[in-house]
Order: C-alpha cells, then sequence, then structure tokens
C-alpha cells in the first residue's frame, strides 16, 4: 500500500497487472507447435460425440473427414506463421525495438488472424452445407465443449 496525503492508496492490482504482462512477454507465452496438433484420439471421440448427438450418416462422416482434410496443411501453415510472428514480436519488444517495428510486426500478426478467421468461417460454412437443416438446429442448441476465453456463460443479447 502507498499513502498519498496520509490516504492508503492500493497500488496492488495495477502492479499486478503490469507485472503478468511482462511476465507473458519475458516467458514467451506463446502457443507451441505441438498445440496446434490435435491428438487422433481426441478427433476420433469429437466425431464420436457428433455423430451421435446430431444423428450423423456414414456419407456426412466422410464427407466431414474430407472437408476438414482440405484444410488442415493450411491450417497448420498458418498456425505455424502465427508462432514465428508472435516470437518475433516478443523478440523485438525486449530488444527495445522502435515503435514502427513492433506496429508493423503488429500488422503481421493480424493479417494472419484474418486469415485464420476467414479459413474457420469457409471450414464451417462447408460443415454447415453437410448438415441437414434439422441437424444445424440440433448443433446450436448443443452447449459448447470447449468455450473460447470470455465466452463461457455469456449470452447475446436478445434482438428486440
Amino acid at each position: 500500500m502507498a499513502t498519498l496525503s496520509g490516504a492508503r492508496v492500493s497500488v496492488a492490482w495495477p502492479m499486478a497487472g503490469i507485472l503478468s504482462g511482462v511476465l507473458v512477454l519475458t516467458t514467451g507465452a506463446v502457443p507451441s507447435e505441438a498445440q496446434f496438433r490435435r491428438p487422433p484420439m481426441s478427433r476420433q471421440h469429437e466425431q464420436g460425440h457428433l455423430r451421435a448427438e446430431l444423428g450423423l450418416s456414414d456419407d456426412q462422416v466422410q464427407a466431414i473427414r474430407v472437408a476438414r482434410d482440405q484444410h488442415w496443411a493450411e491450417r497448420q501453415r498458418l498456425g505455424r506463421s502465427m508462432l514465428a510472428a508472435r516470437t518475433s514480436l516478443r523478440q523485438l519488444v525486449l530488444q527495445g525495438a522502435d515503435a514502427a517495428a513492433l506496429q508493423a510486426k503488429a500488422a503481421e500478426i493480424a493479417q494472419l488472424q484474418s486469415q485464420e478467421l476467414q479459413l474457420r468461417i469457409k471450414g464451417l460454412q462447408e460443415f454447415s452445407q453437410i448438415l441437414t437443416p434439422e441437424q444445424r438446429v440440433r448443433l446450436l442448441q448443443l452447449p459448447r465443449r470447449f468455450p473460447r476465453r470470455g465466452q463461457e456463460g455469456e449470452t447475446l443479447p436478445s434482438a428486440g
């Protein structure tokens, strides 16, 4: 606690935020290449779960596998590029690079994120086309098995 004219002012929380940011930057907290690969068992388990929950036919399961495999190499390439760009950004920051170099690297990362998002959208569109309208409705009703950070428990505002 710091004092300011006899009043106590807490600096613990802002300092904790600063220190955690520095910790992330200095420890290289970026995903490893192993995190981009999913173990075959988890993929099979997820497919079995979706197959049972949605009542997928053998033809649909095969079509989903083909669609996923078509984009696998591109997703891997983008993942490796993102890892390299984040590592490079970390090095630039720690080496005291100027603002222009940091901005250029941030723009590169933003472009890679945009490419990842476009690839995800394309994959979801292909997946959606394989499903029947009833299966799409059921899929929307299923709880997310692995919610993304910040999405757990969130609800969408009502359109009204």
